[in-house]
């Protein structure tokens, strides 16, 4: 049995337009506050953490420098890495090369290059840990290095390098 007063019907009518507004989204600015204090904190957060972010990424270092903030960078830098695969008589060569750079005003030490094989997806598929040419910079100094490796897996896409610790 439905019973339906006048004054439910009425009391429904009342409240839903309110419900339906309550529903829309909000036009403006609501976000804007919330908005710009997130940008900002990423920014202020890019610019006190710039040194660990160069000392990840070398490749930062000059756009800091062009917006004014550069960064003094502690130990050794990888620069112009390259890699190639190259067929010899006794097979297949992966070579990779760069220059260790010292951008510091103190000599550091040289730790040794983990250069990784990755598959198309990225997966690592063979790793090596290759020694640099020398174990110690002086202030300011690069160095050359090359590394090899004979017969890399056949499904090897990629290469990336890193100072092992």
């Amino acid at each position: 049995m439905n019973i339906h007063s006048a004054s439910s019907r009425q009391l429904y009518h009342t409240r839903a337009p309110a419900a339906r507004a309550a529903a829309q989204p909000r036009s403006g600015w609501g976000g804007a506050p919330l908005l710009a204090a997130a940008v900002l904190f990423l920014f202020s957060a890019t610019i006190g953490w710039r040194g660990p972010l160069v000392r990840s990424v070398p490749a930062l270092a000059p756009a800091f420098a062009m917006a004014g903030l550069p960064v003094a960078v502690s130990g050794p830098l990888l620069r112009k890495l390259t890699s190639r695969f190259t067929q010899r008589s006794a097979g297949r060569l992966l070579i990779v090369e760069g220059e260790i750079g010292n951008p510091g005003r103190r000599a550091v030490d040289v730790p040794g290059l983990r250069v990784s094989v990755q598959a198309k997806d990225g997966r690592e598929i063979y790793h090596w840990i290759a020694s640099a040419p020398k174990s110690r910079l002086s202030a300011g100094e690069t160095i050359a290095f090359r590394a090899k490796l004979a017969d890399p897996p056949a499904n090897a896409q990629r290469v990336s390098l890193r100072f092992a610790r």
